[in-house]
């Protein structure tokens, strides 16, 4: 399997194929990542393709300091922001997609509708939060960044990023079991 490197060293010049295996081997991530911020299939796949079309023209401007991964989520990152400020632009809060958990067998069906209802309210909850606080969460939960790379990406500090997951955390805490109340809770039990 070839590096990233190597393919890109191939796209510059001027290999399709090459562009096909990076578009093969990270649609999943672009997908995801766009997903997630918009909460719509059908924009995320539209951006998606965007994001694409963009690494194509400007692989050249990648200059291989960092990984590619990472060039690649600042793109996708980037072009979701373009697309937020764009005059089109109609956003749905609810949509975000959190993966459901495989089912096992002998979960009983009140359960199943428990985790849903739970999946839903962290949906809800991850969309209410601050974008600079979401993207936070989302880069370092979702898509297993590191935090150095999250303040690489977001163009902040280290001690930022972890500033944001911490409160970005607590307030989803808040919004997903009333706070106060789920505090009192877990410390009576």
């Amino acid at each position: 399997m070839q590096s990233d490197e190597e393919l890109i060293a191939e796209i510059r010049c001027g290999s399709r194929s090459a562009m096909e295996v990076l578009i093969r081997r990270y649609y999943k991530l672009v997908f995801g990542i766009v997903y997630r911020k918009t909460g719509d299939y059908h924009v995320a796949c539209d951006l998606t393709q965007e994001v694409f079309i963009k690494v194509a023209k400007s692989v050249s401007s990648y200059k291989g300091e960092g990984t590619f991964k990472s060039w690649l989520t600042s793109v996708t990152y980037h072009h979701c922001a373009d697309h937020f400020r764009s005059a089109t632009h109609a956003r749905k809060k609810n949509e975000i997609e959190i993966q459901p958990e495989i089912a096992d067998e002998s979960m009983n069906v009140y359960r199943l509708l428990e985790r849903n209802d739970e999946r839903k309210a962290i949906r809800n909850a991850l969309m209410d939060l601050p974008d600079y606080q979401r993207d936070t969460i989302v880069l370092s939960y979702f898509e297993g960044m590191k935090i150095r790379e999250i303040a690489e990406l977001m163009q902040c500090t280290e001690s930022t990023v972890k500033s944001r997951l911490y409160q970005g955390l607590g307030k989803l805490r808040k919004l997903v079991k009333g706070g106060d109340g789920y505090d009192k809770e877990r410390h009576n039990s």
